[in-house]
């Protein structure tokens, strides 16, 4: 089908923990939620659920195909699974969080990697990025994390504008923060970080969904750091103060004045 969108079959998987195997002509991805065989040039697919009563036989909306020495599968494999796009978000049924691979700002990472782990072992600072954004630092026993605000990237990189505008333009639906973690040691990404925001009546207390752009999130090594997105609620106002506890840290920052 021309125009169709496609993604890749071992990327999709490895995103979900479930690196496929090839059994002759089939494809096989072994996920938490289900199993599902696709099948080389062919729009067939079997998708197995533990919430079905069995196997369910399907059609995805043009056929699998192979470039590159890679396979690929029209992205209409997603909500066939029961997931759902939200802009370049990929929501799975688990709740696990993907990014299409295009609206990858990867060009943004280096400017605003920062290697100082040599800070006290508990603490937090706000770090000056170019044309007046600010980001937050928090310094935990595991490394550093770094916290901007999205959709200022394109003020402090003006050379990204463009690439950055089109990715916050299609992550519609959340509050997205940018992150830095770099590591003293290798160590996975503590990925638990927490907000709380208080209101006139109430405060709101939720975690943020974590998508990882580059890097690997169970392995990060000192020099290597993962970079991605932590997608917030829209009931996150970022102009006002939020409190952000990570690790040891609490801290209380205002990402977007």
């Amino acid at each position: 089908m021309a125009g169709e969108p496609y993604l890749s079959v071992h990327d999709f998987g490895t995103a979900l923990g479930a690196p496929p195997t090839e059994l002759g002509p089939s494809v096989v991805l072994r996920t938490d939620f289900g199993t599902l065989t696709l099948f080389h040039g062919s729009s067939d697919y079997v998708w197995s659920s533990g919430v079905e009563a069995g196997p369910r036989e399907g059609q995805l909306p043009a056929p699998v195909r192979e470039d590159g020495g890679e396979l690929w599968a029209p992205l209409g494999l997603v909500p066939a699974l029961g997931g759902s796009i939200s802009g370049r978000v990929v929501i799975m049924p688990d709740r696990s969080r993907l990014l299409l691979a295009d609206a990858q700002p990867g060009a943004a990472a280096p400017p605003l990697l920062t290697e100082d782990t040599s800070a006290p072992p508990a603490g937090h600072a706000v770090v000056e990025l170019a044309n007046g954004v600010q980001a937050l630092q928090l310094h935990g026993d595991a490394g550093s994390l770094l916290l901007v605000d999205a959709g200022l990237l394109a003020l402090a990189f003006p050379d990204l504008r463009r690439e950055l505008d089109v990715f916050n333009a299609d992550a519609h639906g959340f509050r997205p923060l940018y992150f830095v973690f770099a590591a003293r040691e290798e160590t996975a990404f503590p990925a638990a970080v927490t907000f709380r925001q208080e209101g006139l009546t109430e405060t709101a207390e939720f975690s943020a969904e974590t998508v990882v752009l580059q890097g690997d999130a169970a392995a990060v090594e000192p020099g290597g750091p993962l970079s991605g997105v932590l997608l917030l609620p829209v009931t996150a106002d970022l102009r006002r103060p939020l409190r952000v506890q990570w690790q040891e840290v609490d801290s209380e920052f205002r990402f977007r004045k």
